[in-house]
């Protein structure tokens, strides 16, 4: 796990507003599969910059390039797709990190950019 202390003290050093900062993680194990896995997930607005959302996602202690999160089984969408669903535009000053730790994870291509349906 990265754990809370640290993900709260990088959304401080990177201009988010601490009261705003929320963080879960869910510990469990797949039911298709029988893995573990851990995800992370933290939030934080920020005071306007002109930046707009900041998405950082993470597989395994390891920053991903692009967002691997395309599609979520029975969502119909992806992590941003979510997010607006959940009225987090991409205009919007927030910060959110997800971080998904599992043993073996079900990438859709050799470069390991996205994760099959989770």
């Amino acid at each position: 796990m990265l754990g809370e202390p640290h993900l709260s003290a990088w959304l401080k050093t990177y201009g988010s507003v601490n009261a705003t900062a929320k963080y879960r993680r869910i510990a469990d194990v797949d039911d298709r599969t029988g893995l573990p896995f851990v995800v992370e997930i933290a939030f934080a607005a920020r005071q306007s910059d002109g930046d707009g959302r900041r998405l950082l996602t993470g597989l395994n202690w390891s920053p991903t390039l692009v967002d691997p999160f395309r599609a979520f089984s029975g969502l119909g969408v992806g992590l941003s797709g979510l997010l607006g669903q959940l009225h987090v535009g991409p205009n919007d000053p927030v910060t959110v990190v997800v971080h998904l730790a599992c043993p073996m994870l079900p990438f859709t291509d050799r470069g390991k950019s996205s994760l099959e349906a989770l």
